[in-house]
């Protein structure tokens, strides 16, 4: 594609210059300050442990200087981190209100990365040639939904989405025959039940929850929010192979939607690969519905040979990594080339992005 002949907006253009800079970054020695404590911040240290950057400290709003460590490095007051003479990095939840603070100290030296640096792999020289070919996949209401998401990432103040006017993982292209079998990968409470709720006679659900207390509600209620299906309750985890991996559960993580595998993790769960779960049960999946917290990648590495033979409508989470915006969908195609994409949002903040994978033959 030439560069006359890009489809990206604006939107998308300040996202491609951001990432650059983010990317040349990544790519320097530079001294830095990560503003946060929590998840999110824990997430991007780790991050920046194969970057060139030194990383000299953390920041808390409520720190007092000397009284405590993360990661065997400072915890600073906004006071003192400012005075270091070295860049912010931003990583909460909390960005915009921590960029006003900071602009009230009269500190105009940082950047936001609270989604930037929550990524599967380092940043990219060819972000540009990426965010085009998606955008060549996409009809003209998914490529609205890409800019807002680039517009989001961007934005200094608090971005409100516009919603896809079609409920998640039902989306208009997608028909199921009535005795379909629909694969809920991350199906927390239930809620694809209500979803399909006027659909569920006949139809097969094969749910997966590895969280023990999100599975065991499940088992308990299936009758009652299922009556006229077929539910399979799996209290497993989907990834590329069977084997044991530590998972965050509901305990921890403080809430019954965001459980996800991390070495952090309270507790084992057993995974297993989608390709041998259903060739040992003779299922052919119609539907693959994953919202699995960030291993949606690794969960479709162990579904390629299903995906390959039986060509299975696929709703595919993709909020939980900045880079499998364009990764899963660079996955699917490389698997089978008739796939067509579009994407989907579903709330009016961060979460909820899903991209929507059905084949179409010439």
């Amino acid at each position: 594609m030439r560069p006359n002949d890009s489809l990206t907006g604006s939107a998308e253009q300040a996202f491609i210059t951001l990432y650059q800079d983010f990317f040349r970054l990544y790519h320097s020695n530079e001294q830095v300050i990560i503003y946060g404590t929590g998840k999110n911040a824990r997430q991007v240290f780790s991050y920046l442990q194969q970057s060139k950057l030194q990383v000299i400290g953390f920041c808390d709003s409520t720190a007092i200087d000397g009284q405590r460590q993360l990661s065997g490095l400072p915890v600073l007051s906004a006071q003192s981190a400012t005075q270091q003479n070295c860049l912010i990095l931003i990583a909460s939840s909390w960005h915009f209100e921590i960029a006003e603070q900071l602009r009230q100290l009269g500190f105009n030296r940082f950047m936001n990365v609270s989604l930037l640096a929550v990524a599967r792999f380092a940043p990219i020289p060819d972000i540009q040639a990426k965010i085009d070919w998606l955008c060549s996949v996409l009809d003209p209401a998914s490529r609205s939904v890409l800019s807002e998401v680039c517009e989001a990432i961007c934005s200094d103040q608090n971005y409100r989405f516009s919603l896809s006017n079609y409920p998640q993982y039902r989306h208009p292209d997608f028909s199921l025959s009535e005795q379909a079998v629909i694969v809920d990968a991350g199906a927390c409470c239930g809620e694809i039940f209500r979803t399909f709720a006027d659909q569920l006679p006949q139809k097969t659900f094969v749910c997966f929850e590895p969280d023990p207390k999100n599975a065991q509600h499940l088992r308990q209620h299936q009758h009652i929010l299922a009556p006229d299906a077929t539910v399979y309750v799996e209290e497993k985890g989907l990834w590329s192979n069977n084997c044991t991996l530590r998972f965050m559960a509901a305990d921890v993580s403080g809430a019954s939607f965001n459980c996800s595998i991390s070495d952090e993790g309270n507790v084992e769960i057993q995974t297993c690969a989608l390709d041998s779960y259903l060739t040992e049960r003779q299922l052919t999946p119609d539907l693959i519905k994953m919202d699995i917290e960030g291993a949606e990648y690794e969960a479709l590495e162990g579904a390629r040979q299903m995906i390959q033979q039986s060509s299975p409508l696929l709703a595919i989470c993709t909020y939980h990594y900045l880079d499998d915006l364009w990764l899963l969908a660079e996955w699917i195609a490389r698997v089978d080339s008739g796939y067509r994409f579009s994407l989907g949002h579903h709330t009016s903040s961060w979460f909820e992005t899903v991209l929507y994978a059905k084949v179409q033959r010439s």
